[in-house]
C-alpha cells in the first residue's frame, strides 16, 4: 500500500500559538504543543510517512520550535516562508516541498496538507492540486469557507485524529477522488 504524503503547517497545527514566545527580533524562541500532535508526527514517521513541514514564519522560529520540541528527525523537508520570499497560498510554497521530496505532478494524489488555516493552507492546498486537511479548533482564524477553494476535503478536531484519517485514506484510496 503507498503512503500518503503529509504536509503539515505548525502554528496551530502542531504547536498553540498563544504560547508562542518571542525574543526582541520578533523570532519565536518556544511554543508549547497542541495535546498529542508530537506523537501523532511520530507515530505517522514511525510507520513510514514523509513528512514536510510548509509554514510561514521565519527560519530562524522555527528552528528554535523544532530544536525545543526535539522534532528534527520528523521532517523529511522544511519550506519556510522567509527563505522564498513568500507566503502561502503562494503555490510556490507547495511546489518547494514537492520539489525538494523529488516528487512529480502524478505524486501529488498521494499527499494531503495539513492545516489551520482556511485562507493560507487549504485554499493553498485545494489550488496546487492535493488534499485539503483542516485542523478544526482555535478560532483565531475565519471558521467559515468563504470562498469554494477554501472547503477541505476533509475536517478534523484534534492532531491525532490525523492518524485514523491517514489510515481510512489509505485502506479506500480515498486519495485518487481528490480534487
Amino acid at each position: 500500500m503507498e503512503k500518503l504524503i503529509i504536509f503539515t503547517d505548525m502554528g496551530d497545527t502542531i504547536v498553540d500559538e498563544a504560547t508562542q514566545v518571542f525574543d526582541g527580533n520578533g523570532d519565536v524562541v518556544l511554543a508549547e504543543p497542541i495535546d498529542n500532535a508530537i506523537q501523532m508526527l511520530k507515530t505517522l514517521k514511525e510507520s513510514g510517512h514523509t513528512i514536510a513541514l510548509v509554514a510561514d514564519g521565519t527560519v530562524k522560529s522555527f528552528e528554535n520550535i523544532i530544536d525545543y520540541l526535539g522534532i528534527h528527525d520528523v521532517f523529511d523537508t522544511k519550506v519556510i516562508s522567509e527563505s522564498l520570499g513568500t507566503r502561502k497560498p503562494d503555490l510556490l510554497m507547495f511546489q518547494k516541498a514537492l520539489d525538494n521530496l523529488n516528487l512529480q505532478e502524478d505524486d501529488k494524489k498521494n499527499i494531503i496538507m495539513f492545516g489551520n488555516n482556511l485562507k493560507r493552507d487549504i485554499l493553498g492546498a485545494n489550488e496546487f492540486g492535493i488534499g485539503s486537511v483542516w485542523l478544526r479548533r482555535f478560532p483565531r482564524y475565519t471558521l467559515v469557507p468563504e470562498a469554494e477553494v477554501e472547503i477541505p476535503d476533509h475536517i478534523i478536531r484534534t492532531p491525532d485524529d490525523l492518524i485514523n484519517l491517514v489510515k481510512y485514506i489509505e485502506s479506500t484510496r480515498e486519495v485518487l477522488a481528490f480534487n
